[in-house]
């Protein structure tokens, strides 16, 4: 509780920050510092040489010189990682943050709470992951367009009732999850397909207002 109240003040604050024009820099520094795991400011260089995110001679200080790290005028603006061997905390995303590519890569609590994903999230994409437990969709960035948690071991419900309304592509393919219950009429008109390939084949899709699910929503790759 404290974690999520935490993060969301300090996001409103930085997001108040912007619009006056400002660059709160010592916010995004404390939640990347975060992100690979440093509680205080001076493990960061040990944090960031294990994995393999800054170069010899680079500013561990200044989190757009780390590898992977994409930013506009100083503001984290993506990220990108790939078989990074040590794990992160993806509860810290700085909230600026609006493309995420990531690959291979460990979180330390093995868990995506999809609450605290960046606000200003338009695209994102993490794979072949030690992500488990249960996955909730309700709670998305409401700006999100694509979406793929491809490759896990989530399991459980889905539910399809609450979707942003730029979603446009959602992939959950080989994952453990058990039931979708569907709402039809809530699906955004965006939306081009919700994939749920490679789940166990007691998979069980539901309309929650509808005799039949909308066709978006299935559990077999188009031919």
């Amino acid at each position: 509780f404290f974690h999520s109240y935490h993060c969301s003040m300090l996001s409103c604050v930085l997001l108040l920050s912007l619009a006056a024009g400002e660059i709160p820099h010592p916010y995004q520094h404390y939640c990347m510092q975060r992100f690979v795991r440093a509680i205080y400011e001076n493990e960061l260089p040990l944090r960031l040489t294990a994995r393999k995110l800054l170069k010899k001679g680079e500013d561990w200080q200044n989190e757009c010189e780390w590898k992977g790290v994409l930013c506009e005028e100083g503001i984290v603006d993506q990220i990108l990682a790939q078989r990074v061997p040590e794990s992160f905390d993806l509860r810290w995303f700085p909230p600026t943050i609006r493309d995420i590519e990531m690959a291979g890569i460990h979180d330390a609590h093995n868990q995506l709470v999809t609450r605290l994903l960046p606000r200003s999230l338009r695209y994102c994409r993490i794979i072949y992951a030690e992500l488990q437990g249960s996955l909730d969709l309700r709670r998305l960035p409401l700006r999100v367009e694509l979406l793929f948690l491809d490759d896990y071991h989530f399991e459980g419900e889905i539910y399809l009732v609450n979707l942003p309304r730029t979603l446009q592509i959602l992939s959950l393919t080989n994952n453990n999850i058990s039931k979708v219950f569907v709402s039809n009429i809530a699906l955004p008109k965006a939306l081009s397909s919700a994939k749920f390939f490679g789940n166990p084949q007691k998979l069980k899709i539901v309309s929650l207002d509808t005799d039949t699910v909308d066709s978006r929503v299935t559990t077999m790759p188009t031919t």
